[in-house]
């Protein structure tokens, strides 16, 4: 996302800011909280240390889920993690959102039938393996600018979100 935003073209409805470690992560959340009414943290995978202390702050936690077999086998390891950190964060709610979905293939219908075992809701809304989402990003752009399937499904996605948050509130 940092890179996306250094390249966007288009003038954004949010801020930037960015929180480089775990200690720089603890020292500015709480001041951004009081700033805005929503955060958006954009994390490494689950091993890194700016991730560790952003779950232990956050309300909603979301899990890109790419549909390959290889990433199903990593979750299996993650969710343990994902359990500890709710541990330490009893008020962090867990999502998956699935990415690049080939709709109609066996390995989607698998993926979600394995992520459904996991215990962790999957947001209904998936994001389609589509040429626009690759595209914008070179480009600067978003795809919510103009009317698509794509930006129906992150507008779907937003709100998928937005009753997450409410749901755990």
């Amino acid at each position: 996302m940092t890179k996306w935003f250094d390249l966007a073209t288009a003038d954004l409805p949010f801020d930037r800011t960015q929180l480089t470690t775990a200690r720089v992560l603890h020292q500015q959340l709480p001041r951004l909280r009081q700033q805005y009414d929503l955060i958006v943290v954009d994390c490494p995978p689950m091993q890194s240390d700016v991730t560790a202390a952003a779950v232990t702050q956050a309300d909603l936690g979301l899990v890109p889920v790419l549909p390959s077999l290889l990433d199903v086998l990593a979750y299996s390891e993650l969710v343990p993690l994902l359990r500890q950190a709710q541990g330490m964060n009893p008020s962090l709610t867990l999502r998956f959102v699935i990415n690049q979905l080939a709709p109609r293939t066996a390995l989607a219908r698998e993926v979600r039938e394995t992520l459904a075992d996991a215990d962790i809701p999957v947001l209904p809304t998936y994001i389609h393996d589509r040429q626009v989402y690759r595209r914008v990003v070179a480009q600067g752009a978003t795809v919510v600018s103009e009317p698509s399937p794509a930006r129906d499904e992150c507008l779907a996605l937003m709100k998928d979100v937005l009753d997450a948050l409410d749901s755990a509130a």
